[in-house]
């Protein structure tokens, strides 16, 4: 089970491992997912997260770990959640994707 621990210390050293522009995604027991830009605060019961709305287009560009939100007046690009420990099931870190290293097999465009 992840605890406060985690959200203040060990999720930093796995984000350092993964590089700049990772994205994390935060996996529910209730099959909601949320890709967080930072951690609030972390406490013994709950962690606070800052998560990216998800968009009705689908789109997710620019969603990455303290990316910088829009200044623009109005803008709801991030919000505010709190979740209990006991209800997450995931942590998903994602490398961004180098498109300049080599590949191996088939050549993605």
């Amino acid at each position: 089970m992840f605890d406060a621990s985690y959200f203040k210390n060990g999720l930093a050293e796995h984000l350092k491992a993964a590089g700049a522009k990772a994205t994390v995604e935060v996996h529910l027991m209730n099959a909601h997912t949320h890709r967080v830009r930072s951690v609030i605060d972390a406490t013994p019961g709950h962690v606070v997260l800052e998560a990216y709305r998800q968009r009705v287009d689908g789109g997710r560009a620019e969603q990455y770990w303290q990316a910088p939100v829009p200044a623009e007046e109005g803008s709801h690009e991030v919000a505010r959640v709190v979740v209990a420990y006991e209800s997450v099931a995931e942590i998903v870190i994602t490398v961004v994707d180098d498109a300049n290293l080599p590949r191996i097999g088939f050549v993605r465009s």
